[in-house]
């Protein structure tokens, strides 16, 4: 099954291609889905940077190249009552949730280099592009393994803090008869040469590979703690 986390990855990295080429053009206008987004708590939703502010930010960015999480962490690390969220060990970019002493979940930080021609004011008209194609991408991919009946709701990206950046968060549901087989809650960022994204997801076919949340519950009760931990980070990097 680890070969689905490739497919996840490679979707990703065709939807960054299209937001890419979608700052050249009209950024998509009529390319907005209709379901609901990651949740956002309260506090988090009333967080978001202006836009003038996230343009000034942008604008005094240093080109960043590739970051940590040891780089980027808060000092306290948004969590449910009684979890917590530890830097995982090894060499990989993922965050450990853990319901008491139980691991439960993965929080992932992806990064794709954008391309020297990559327009940073019209990225944020771009992120339509963005989700609709990776939902598209992850839908025909779900339907080609699970059949025709699997069936994909994504979520409209709304905006969202993203450090002191402006960002979006977005996510999907994917079910078959009833029964929820993945699910993706995640937050998107970018500055003058790296898109970013942390991501959050179950997966039935990825559980047994420690590679996804172990239920979708668990994902659904962490949610907001992921929209307050990316609001939270040091991002630009210090």
């Amino acid at each position: 099954m680890a070969d689905r986390w490739v497919t996840i990855r490679m979707s990703l990295a065709f939807a960054v291609s299209l937001l890419m080429a979608a700052c050249g053009g009209d950024g998509g206008e009529n390319a907005t889905p209709t379901a609901g987004p990651p949740t956002l708590s309260p506090t988090v939703a009333a967080s978001a940077t202006p836009a003038a502010d996230c343009a000034a930010n942008l604008a005094a960015a240093p080109r960043s190249g590739d970051v940590t999480w040891e780089e980027i962490l808060p000092d306290a690390i948004p969590a449910p009552e009684g979890w917590e969220v530890r830097k995982g060990e090894g060499e990989g970019p993922f965050l450990t949730v853990l319901d008491g002493d139980v691991a439960v979940g993965l929080v992932e930080l992806l990064q794709f280099p954008l391309g020297a021609d990559f327009d940073p004011e019209a990225g944020a008209a771009a992120f339509a592009v963005f989700t609709e194609e990776y939902y598209d991408s992850i839908e025909a991919d779900r339907k080609a393994y699970y059949g025709e009946s699997y069936v994909l709701e994504g979520g409209e990206p709304v905006a969202a803090p993203f450090g002191k950046f402006c960002g979006i968060g977005y996510g999907f549901t994917g079910t078959q008869d009833g029964e929820v087989l993945d699910e993706v809650a995640a937050f998107a960022t970018y500055d003058r040469s790296t898109m970013y994204l942390v991501v959050a997801s179950y997966d039935v076919g990825l559980v047994s590979e420690g590679l996804a949340f172990k239920t979708v519950e668990a994902l659904r009760q962490y949610e907001p703690s992921l929209g307050e931990l990316v609001a939270a980070l040091r991002v630009p990097a210090e």
